[in-house]
């Protein structure tokens, strides 16, 4: 391509004011945008490394770095179609000159919806709601209390130390969870290690493995997979009725084991302090354990 197109959309109410900085020579671009009413904050870009963090404050401020050659790109905003849009180009149109960051601080408690082919995305203190569609691209969230939907094509998934609710699928791709709350996955091709806290749990693999170490009340657990092993730690004291199933392949619950039976099922139903909420795990063919931590 002939230009620079990086695209980020902003929803934005009735006005806005921006105002460029660019240093002579300079690699890095900012702007700042005052929104009065806002709704969600829309990105839609590719082949960048995103990063995006909460402030105190009610301005939008974007950065854009590691432009090669520089070219001297300048960043415009517009509004079109009730939206924010926001785009760098370059002046010259001799030599391509791709950004390879962009940095965004937006105002705390918005709804932050993210479209990236390739490049990286890292999520910091978000305390709003966040929608991802990725295609080629590893997603970190990091310390942030928040409600995620996400929709993954080939990259890795990480969640660490967020309280929230997750719905999240991934076509190809391993996942990395750490996080409190209501927590739903489906997963194609990869593996899911998951460490859950006080929220109900459905993870779905056809091709992969599962593990997940839960903490606190049980509110119910679902674990299925296809080609794969499923790995549960649980606290001495949960309360369940537990159901584990597998074909063609070894079973320990709660430290007793039972011998792999060839091209059947292997079963165990059983009530755990009195019963409580279910416990599901099944696999074909694959392994399954279930231990007190």
């Amino acid at each position: 391509m002939n230009r620079l197109i990086l695209t980020a959309v902003i929803c934005a109410l009735i006005f806005f004011s921006a105002e460029t900085v660019l240093a002579q020579n300079s690699a890095r671009l900012e702007k700042h945008f005052s929104l009065l009413k806002t709704e969600n904050i829309k990105m839609n870009v590719a082949d960048v490394n995103v990063f995006v963090s909460s402030s105190n404050s009610d301005i939008v401020l974007v950065y854009a770095t590691g432009f090669e050659n520089n070219s001297n790109p300048e960043l415009k905003a517009f509004v079109a179609d009730g939206s924010l849009l926001i785009q760098t180009s370059k002046n010259s149109l001799e030599n391509n000159s791709l950004a390879k960051s962009i940095e965004v601080f937006i105002p705390k408690d918005k709804t932050l919806e993210i479209c990236l082919n390739g490049g990286s995305l890292d999520v910091f203190e978000i305390n709003g709601s966040i929608e991802l569609n990725t295609i080629n691209t590893d997603v970190s969230i990091n310390n942030s209390n928040c409600n995620i939907k996400a929709i993954l094509i080939n990259g890795i998934l990480t969640i660490a130390k967020t309280n929230g609710t997750l719905d999240a699928y991934s076509a190809l791709g391993d996942m990395k969870i750490d996080m409190k709350g209501k927590i739903k996955l489906v997963s194609e091709v990869g593996n899911i290690a998951a460490n859950a806290n006080s929220g109900e749990v459905e993870i779905t693999v056809k091709h992969g493995d599962i593990s997940l170490s839960y903490d606190g009340e049980n509110k119910g657990i679902n674990l299925a997979t296809i080609k794969g092993n499923v790995t549960l730690n649980i606290p001495d004291k949960t309360k369940c009725d537990l159901a584990a199933y597998t074909t063609d392949g070894k079973m320990s619950i709660i430290g007793k084991d039972k011998a792999e039976l060839s091209h059947a099922v292997n079963s165990d139903n059983q009530k755990l302090n009195g019963g409580g909420n279910m416990i599901k795990c099944s696999t074909i063919r694959g392994d399954i354990s279930i231990a007190k931590q």
